[in-house]
């Protein structure tokens, strides 16, 4: 939840601002990289988020143990 009030504001900026102008974006002005790489994985990790959110079961395989004093 912190993550996302970090994010949010930032993402909510950007998209009234794109808005305003009223010009379409083109997503190939990214480049293939960001297409293929980072979209995919910020889409996976919103799954993840809302999985441990609603269903935290099934994201027993990422629990990772660590001592108290590490946590």
């Amino acid at each position: 939840m912190a993550g996302l009030a970090c994010v949010l504001p930032v993402a909510l900026y950007h998209r009234v601002r794109s808005q305003v102008s009223r010009e379409p974006p083109d997503r190939r002005q990214e480049g293939w990289f960001i297409l293929l790489t980072v979209r995919p994985l910020g889409l996976a990790a919103i799954i993840g988020l809302l999985l441990f959110i609603f269903r935290p079961s099934a994201m027993s395989w990422s629990q990772l143990k660590l001592p108290a004093a590490l946590r």
